[in-house]
């Protein structure tokens, strides 16, 4: 065993509690020590999916959100964040049974695209809370207003194929998402429409 990788283990042992440090490690001890790019980052999913797979009654169930927030908007966005949740102390963090991811996406073409118009940086956050109570599904409160508190704060895209619709945008308005291409889209799908 690699002596950082085998302290790493021990740390993580005595500070989060075994089963999780455990998970952890299996994930790291698969990498190998220099990794394309593409390649380099552990998916916190793989990681999951073992420790919620005997844990949770309905295995790894969750609604996974991801919000794509302007790369210009994205400083201030995650200091309000952090005042919301860590500072006022808004919510309860035990409606986030594990943690954040975020990715940045360069500036796409596609007329809909989330990052159409400039990059954008991935908020992803994920509610198992709501699928895996004990005593059946049940609404995530505290989740919901920090999705609710970034969508009002912070100006993101939800991903088209994630969590956040209908709940909210009951009546979406691509034309303020998209003001430059919402039109172009529509043109589009009526011309390759039979």
């Amino acid at each position: 065993m690699h002596p950082v990788l085998d302290t790493f283990a021990q740390e993580l042992c005595w500070n989060i509690g075994e089963p999780l440090a455990q998970a952890v490690f299996y994930a790291l001890s698969d990498y190998p020590a220099t990794l394309l790019a593409r390649e380099a980052y552990i998916a916190a999913n793989e990681i999951q999916s073992q420790i919620y797979s005997g844990v949770m009654p309905l295995g790894n169930a969750m609604a996974q959100y991801e919000l794509a927030i302007p790369l210009e908007r994205a400083g201030d966005c995650f200091t309000q964040i952090n005042e919301f949740v860590y500072i006022n102390k808004s919510i309860d963090l035990s409606a986030f049974t594990y943690f954040s991811q975020v990715r940045y996406l360069n500036e796409e073409t596609a007329y809909i695209a989330p990052t159409n118009g400039g990059p954008r940086v991935f908020l992803n956050l994920e509610d198992h809370n709501s699928f895996n109570s004990p005593n059946g599904p049940v609404i995530n409160t505290d989740f919901h207003k920090l999705v609710k508190f970034i969508k009002d704060t912070c100006n993101p895209r939800f991903h088209w194929a994630k969590a956040g619709w209908p709940r909210y945008f009951s009546c979406y308005d691509g034309a303020a998402y998209f003001p430059e291409t919402w039109c172009d889209f529509g043109c589009a799908g009526r011309n390759w429409t039979p």
